[in-house]
């Protein structure tokens, strides 16, 4: 997290609270329960073997982190993807934790980011295939003063 910059931090610490909301509230996860949970109820007893389940498999657990994900050091075909595939294929998630993932998504953004020496792009206006073009020059920012 940048600490540098408060507003970074309120935003990355609201992203994290939620994840965390999200995860903790599963089907299998304590969270949802925990409202108005009784000792004599079915969750009572789903939580309890789950707790018990658990402690017995501690010996068991692996010792290595399971974040291992690195998105720099993966590579893509130029031919990839629904477009030439004809085919959806979904994509894993992307997992922020790891800091070689914010830094393969910064250097994304670096590449894909337009400046602005960049000169304007002029994207045409289609309603109902029908094509409005060129951009009509009083509509350009420039001349929007």
């Amino acid at each position: 997290m940048d600490v540098q910059h408060p507003e970074t931090l309120i935003k990355e610490t609201i992203a994290y609270l939620i994840r965390r909301l999200d995860e903790n509230t599963d089907a299998e996860n304590f969270l949802r329960y925990s409202f108005n949970l009784k000792t004599d109820s079915n969750a009572w007893e789903f939580l309890k073997k789950q707790f018990i389940d658990s402690y017995h498999y501690k010996d068991r657990a692996g010792k290595t982190p399971n974040r291992i994900q690195n998105r720099g050091h993966e590579s893509f075909p130029e031919t990839m993807g629904t477009l030439h595939q004809n085919e959806f294929n979904n994509e894993p998630d992307t997992d922020w934790s790891p800091a070689a993932n914010r830094r393969w998504a910064k250097a994304v953004r670096g590449r894909w980011k337009k400046s602005s020496s960049d000169p304007l792009e002029k994207i045409p206006l289609v309603v109902a295939v029908e094509v409005f073009s060129p951009v009509r020059e009083e509509y350009l920012p420039e001349n929007l003063v």
